[in-house]
């Protein structure tokens, strides 16, 4: 038995060693691709609306001291699937999608190096989105179908957590919120709220390179 622990010990240590060697703070300067899957969860009366949709997005940026990291992201998110559970007209086509490209920041907890990195993050940018609603029938009236788009503005905010696998790749989970400043009208009988703000929390995973 005590063989054992002695090995185990000697392996933990070994580990450790290795660990540190391989994981250590990235340099200032260095620079990041990541590539994210996104479940986005919509709230408030956007959940009135559809379900939760699942897209990516594609970051690039730079860490530019020990705490701090700024990158660009790209995304596009569809809301393609309706909540019938909430809809007076279950047959009715709504469809929306946002693509936008947003300035990010993210500040590293701890400053010691370590395998896991818990990161605050928010940001801001700019959107294009396209709202569509179908045709439906109210008793003898046609209502036509009515198409939206414009440009808004987009805020997000939250946290996550790095995890390095080796010196150069880590996977990344994060948590936010995130609003784009849109609207979204109903028309007659629809018995749904107007849209003000397409808010929805999200969680992502991903991969990041540093090199």
């Amino acid at each position: 038995m005590i063989r054992k622990l002695c090995a185990l010990f000697v392996l933990t240590i070994l580990m450790t060693t290795v660990l540190s060697n391989l994981v250590i703070a990235q340099p200032v300067g260095s620079r990041v691709v990541a590539i994210q899957y996104q479940y986005v969860n919509p709230i408030g009366s956007l959940s009135n609306w559809f379900k939760p949709a699942s897209t990516f997005s594609l970051s690039v940026g730079k860490q530019t001291s020990e705490r701090w990291a700024w990158k660009v992201k790209s995304e596009i998110i569809q809301y393609r699937k309706e909540n019938r559970e909430e809809l007076y007209h279950r047959d009715l086509d709504l469809e929306l999608a946002i693509y936008g490209a947003s300035a990010q920041a993210s500040y590293n907890l701890i400053k010691t190096a370590s395998i896991f990195q818990p990161f605050l993050t928010g940001g801001a940018g700019v959107y294009r989105w396209f709202g569509h609603r179908g045709a439906y029938q109210l008793s003898e009236v046609l209502v036509p179908k009515r198409d939206q788009d414009d440009w808004s503005w987009g805020f997000n905010f939250g946290a996550g957590l790095n995890i390095f696998v080796i010196r150069n790749l880590a996977i990344t989970l994060e948590s936010s919120y995130q609003i784009i400043i849109g609207e979204l009208w109903p028309a007659l009988a629809l018995r749904l709220e107007n849209v003000s703000g397409f808010q929805s929390l999200n969680g992502t995973i991903g991969l990041m390179i540093f090199f």
